[in-house]
Formats: C-alpha cells, sequence, structure tokens
C-alpha cells in the first residue's frame, strides 16, 4: 500500500503538460493506482481483528445449548434468558430438543409402512382414520418394519389419527392429536413418481406470488416440491385437518394453553414438511390462534427455496430444525450457488472417524437412525457431553419409549445407567457402560414373505429372530429356510433362550428349540481353525470384541487374529473344504464365546 500512494504522490507532482504524464494518463496508470490504492485500504480494514462485545460472544455459546429432554426445555431457556439479558435476538431463538428429535424420528420411520388401506382405482385420492383402515385379513399386505401406530401416538399420549395418500403423485401423510399436541408425518422418496418429483429442480414462485425477481425479494421454490404439496388439493386438506385437530386438542384440555403442532419427514418429506409448515403457521395466524407453537424437525430433507423464502419462512417458523447425517449427499448438494438457501437451524451428526467424500448411504433413515444411537452410546464413554449421562438418563424416565429401545436393542437398563452415572469418576474413565452395544442398522424392518389371512397363524406373525448358528452344511440350509418360513428373520442372535419372553406358542418354541439342539449335535458343524478379522484403529467401536481379545481368546488356540484396515469385525471358521463367515459387530463378548463354543473344536487335533 505504501508503494501506490508513493507512486500517486509522484504523478502528482509532475506537470500535467509534461509527456511523462500524459503517458501515464493514456496508460491508464493513474486509474489502476486509485483502484488498487482503494482496494488495499479496505481489506486492510476488514482484516483488522475486533474485540467481540461481550453479550455477543456469551450468545454464540448459548446458541449452542440444547435439552435433552423436553421437560428440561423451558427451564434451559430460563436459564439462557437470564445469562444473557441484554441480547433480545437471544430470546427469540429456540432451543433443540433431542427428546423431541428421537419422538419425530420414530414417525418418520413409521410413515414408510403405514399406509395399510386398499384404494379403488377410480380414486385419485384417499384418507383413512385409525380405525377405518383395513385389517391384513384378506390382503395380500405385509408389514415391512415392527413399528406400530400404537407407539406413534404413545409418544405424546394421542388418541386420534388421520391418514392421506394423494396418488397423483404418490404422496403420503399422517397425523396425529390428542390433548395438547399435534404431529404430522411426511413419507420421503418411495417410488418412481417421487423420484421424478425431486428431479424438477428449477425455481417456481411461491404462492401468492409476491417481491421483485431482480431485487432478490421474490421467495422461489423447487417446483417439484411444490407440485407434490399442491397435487389434488393435498395443501388444503392437510392444514384444514390440522386446524380441526388444534380444536378438538383446545376442547379436550378444557383451557386455553398453547397447542403444540409437530411437523416432521425424511428426504423428499422433510422438504414437503417445510412447506407444510409454513402454511400451517399462516392459517393459525388468520385463525387468531397465535399462541399454538409450530415446530419442524426434518431428517436429511433437501433445500427447499431461495434465499427470500428461507427469510419469510424463519420468520414465520423460527422454531425449525434440520437434522443432517455426517456427509449426507442430498443434504450437502443441491446449494446451486446462491440458487437455494436452507431455512431454520442445522444439527450435523457425525459418529466415528471422518468420511472422505459425500456418502448417499448417509442419507439413508437407518443410517439416520444408526448415527443418533451411536450419539446415545457415546454419552457413557469418553467422548461424551458433561451433561451427557444425566441427560440420558432424564431421558429413559421422561419416555417409556427410549426406555425401552435402550434396554432392548442396546443392552442399556436404567439401574445400569443409574449405576454407572453414580461410580466413581475415576473408575469410570477406566471402563464404559457394561454390556451396551448398536444395533443393527434397520432393526426395525422386517423381511417376511406375504402371505393371505387363510394361512396366517400365531407362527407367522412372530418376528422375533432365533437360531444364531449360519449353518455351512445342507441340511443346517434346510433347517434356517424351515425358520424363515415360520416368519423369523435372518437368524443372528443367541437369546433362544428367551423365546418364551416374547412367544406364547410352546409348540413354536418347542419346535426352535429342538431345531437348535439337532443343529447342536450335528458332528459336521464343528469346524477346526477360526480367525478373527477386525481393524486396529476401530477396536475403539467395539469394545465387546476388544474385551475379547483381551481376556478370552487364550481359551482358544486353534484361533488367529488378522488386522485388516478399515474391516469390521468378523468370524471366520474352516474345516477342509467347509467355511462359514459371520458378522459379529453388535454381539455381546458372551454371544462370541458361545458361539465358538458351540462350532469350534476345543484343539486342533480333536
Amino acid at each position: 500500500m505504501t508503494f501506490f500512494v508513493f507512486c500517486m504522490v509522484l504523478l502528482w507532482l509532475v506537470q500535467p503538460g509534461w509527456c511523462t504524464s500524459q503517458n501515464f494518463s493514456w496508460l491508464g496508470l493513474m486509474p489502476m493506482q486509485i483502484v488498487m490504492t482503494a482496494t488495499t485500504a479496505v481489506l486492510c480494514y476488514a482484516a483488522t481483528p475486533r474485540t467481540p462485545q461481550e453479550h455477543v460472544a456469551a450468545s454464540a455459546v448459548w446458541l449452542q445449548e440444547f435439552a435433552w429432554t423436553e421437560a428440561d426445555k423451558p427451564i434451559k431457556l430460563e436459564a439462557r434468558s437470564s445469562m444473557v439479558p441484554k441480547d433480545a435476538d437471544l430470546a427469540r431463538q429456540p432451543m433443540f430438543c433431542f427428546e423431541t428429535m428421537m419422538k419425530l424420528l420414530y414417525w418418520s420411520c413409521f410413515v414408510y409402512d403405514h399406509m395399510k388401506e386398499q384404494l379403488t382405482p377410480n380414486t385419485g385420492f384417499s384418507n383413512a382414520s385409525s380405525h377405518q383402515e383395513q385389517q391384513l385379513e384378506g390382503t395380500s399386505f405385509t408389514a415391512r418394519t415392527s413399528l406400530s401406530l400404537d407407539t406413534a401416538l404413545s409418544l405424546y399420549n394421542m388418541t386420534d389419527s388421520q391418514s392421506f395418500w394423494e396418488i397423483q403423485q404418490d404422496t403420503r401423510c399422517l397425523i396425529g392429536w390428542g390433548s395438547s399436541t399435534v404431529v404430522v408425518a411426511f413419507r420421503g422418496t418411495a417410488s418412481m413418481k417421487n423420484a421424478l418429483a425431486d428431479l424438477q429442480a428449477w425455481r417456481i414462485a411461491h404462492p401468492p406470488v409476491r417481491g421483485k425477481t431482480w431485487l432478490g425479494t421474490r421467495p422461489l421454490v423447487h417446483v417439484g416440491f411444490l407440485k407434490t404439496w399442491l397435487a389434488d388439493g393435498l395443501k388444503l386438506k392437510v392444514v384444514n385437518q390440522v386446524l380441526e385437530a388444534v380444536q378438538q386438542c383446545k376442547q379436550r384440555s378444557g383451557s386455553d394453553q398453547p397447542i403444540t403442532v409437530l411437523i416432521t419427514g425424511h428426504s423428499l418429506g422433510g422438504a414437503l414438511a417445510t412447506l407444510a409448515a409454513y402454511d400451517i403457521r399462516k392459517q393459525l395466524l388468520a385463525n387468531k390462534q397465535s399462541n399454538s407453537k409450530v415446530v419442524c424437525c426434518t431428517f436429511a430433507a433437501p433445500r427447499t427455496g431461495n434465499h427470500a423464502f428461507a427469510r419469510e419462512y424463519n420468520a414465520m417458523v423460527p422454531d425449525t430444525w434440520s437434522v443432517i447425517n455426517d456427509q449426507d449427499v442430498v443434504t450437502r448438494e443441491g446449494k446451486m450457488l446462491f440458487l437455494y438457501k436452507r431455512p431454520g437451524q442445522r444439527v450435523i451428526l457425525k459418529r466415528g472417524r471422518p468420511h472422505d467424500g459425500q456418502s448417499v448411504r448417509h442419507h439413508l433413515l437407518t443410517s439416520y437412525f444408526h448415527t443418533i444411537l451411536s450419539v446415545v452410546l457415546a454419552q457413557f464413554g469418553g467422548l461424551g457431553f458433561p451433561d451427557g449421562m444425566e441427560g440420558m438418563i432424564r431421558l429413559a424416565e421422561a419416555s417409556p419409549y427410549v426406555k425401552d429401545l435402550l434396554q432392548t436393542q442396546m443392552g442399556m437398563s436404567l439401574p445400569e445407567m443409574r449405576a454407572f452415572c453414580q461410580s466413581d469418576p475415576a473408575s469410570r474413565s477406566e471402563q464404559a457402560l457394561p454390556g451396551p452395544h448398536l444395533p443393527s442398522k434397520g432393526f426395525w424392518l422386517i423381511k417376511k414373505p406375504s402371505a393371505p389371512s387363510s394361512a396366517a397363524t400365531p407362527r407367522a406373525s412372530a418376528t422375533l429372530t432365533c437360531c444364531h448358528v449360519l449353518f455351512a452344511s445342507v441340511k443346517g440350509q434346510e433347517q434356517e429356510n424351515a425358520c424363515i418360513e415360520l416368519g423369523f428373520d435372518q437368524p443372528d442372535c443367541a437369546d433362544c433362550g428367551r423365546l418364551r419372553d416374547y412367544i406364547k406358542d410352546e409348540d413354536l418354541v418347542a419346535e426352535c428349540h429342538g431345531c437348535c439342539t439337532q443343529a447342536k449335535n450335528e458332528p459336521g458343524n464343528k469346524f477346526r481353525s477360526a480367525v478373527l478379522e477386525v481393524c486396529s484403529h476401530r477396536l475403539r467401536e467395539f469394545p465387546h470384541v476388544e474385551t475379547f481379545l483381551k481376556e478370552r481368546i487364550s481359551s482358544y488356540p486353534n484361533m488367529q487374529v488378522k488386522y485388516y484396515f478399515g474391516a469390521p469385525p468378523r468370524l471366520k471358521l474352516k474345516a477342509g473344504t467347509n467355511s462359514e463367515t459371520i458378522r459379529i459387530d453388535h454381539w455381546k463378548t458372551e454371544h462370541i464365546e458361545e458361539y465358538l463354543n458351540h462350532k469350534l473344536l476345543a484343539t486342533p487335533s480333536d
């Protein structure tokens, strides 16, 4: 900059009549000097560090706070306002709630498999209440998940539900309500019609048309999303049903307490949830129901509109959260420079080591569920939040659904969590919570063949997995197929002794136990050697494998350990030409021992 100033001074001192001065002006050196000097001055001023004001720095910290339970949320909001009284903008900012996210995640999963009624070919739109849905008898419909409407409604003590199926764009929506809460869930991309709507990425004015395009004040939204939301009057039907549900909630409560409207969806459903949240909040204000609160929490939702739409949306529905799973390709892409803008706040979930590049797998709903549960598990390890253990204990106490999920799928019982939290911090740092593990991805999915109701028996309705051994012999494969024909999933657990806890059919239990006993007595099922493959850098992710390697592997002299970078933990058993490979990501240490004692010869010479 000093050099430029010096050049300007010299040029100024040169008399205009001189040839040198005329040459400088003709070559454009003087304008260049002026522009470069001004640019340098502006850049120096912009790069000058500033000391932020105290309340601004405090606001940035408090905006990262969140509540584990819905009961803690008003307490934390009050504490945040009292700690930063000067910042009026902070008082208007919402706060993220982990319990709300987990409950709405259940709804986002359930809406994919909710619609059971049969449609007549001549109808273009179907709606049915929970009491009017046809039963499975007499149809070929087979539920693909173990999730249920009763559980979804019980999350917020709701009693009524209404489902919508718009056939033209294949859009599905489920609404539930009780005395204080209304939940609206949209299904994501699940058909070719949905995929075609996703691909219509050009923009159109959000109705009613307003603002100026050349000034950047006209709200523009994704054409495919808007067409899906408006198709065959879906918007009108959903909004009217929500307004009616809010009125019923107020009548049941008998008071003027605020009614909370929760809106959610995954992928395409998240984009529809964004458009629905805006329209629902707008109609609530038009009907003088401003005390009703609208909360939107989406999973893997793409950007819906431009910057103008995002500004209007944030003013209308400030309590909006976009949950993003690490490098989800749909959420990371789609910005198109400045054409699209994500409204609301972002909640980014990350699990394990950083992922190289964007991933389609991270967009799957199973990956979202798995990552959220890994966050739960991390609270009882060395990577949790300061109040993570206490928060998860309060969450399990407040939500029977979360309590049951942690106990049945992750081996985390409430008494064990309390005892571990109350233990000495020094001993706690040396060992993790005993027995916890991540469930398999998509643990709520059911792989069961469709069958008419005439063949339906109590056996065909069983969904518990049994028979932890994947038999390598032909006879063993027949036994496995027999289990699947009875309605069981792929055999992958060692809890056959707990069958009676889940199934009351004694004949079925006896037959399944006989299958396992017969397989155990088969000499051909014994293998002479075993290899445990695992990545040494990922051992901390699998504490059951780490415990086995440290304490139990010496009991198996004919077993080797091989380390492969990035490999998931798996067992490979060999006996001549016979071999067997099985993943043990989510087993327990005792399951590994039980499996080896059952399948592996005691010594190589036996």
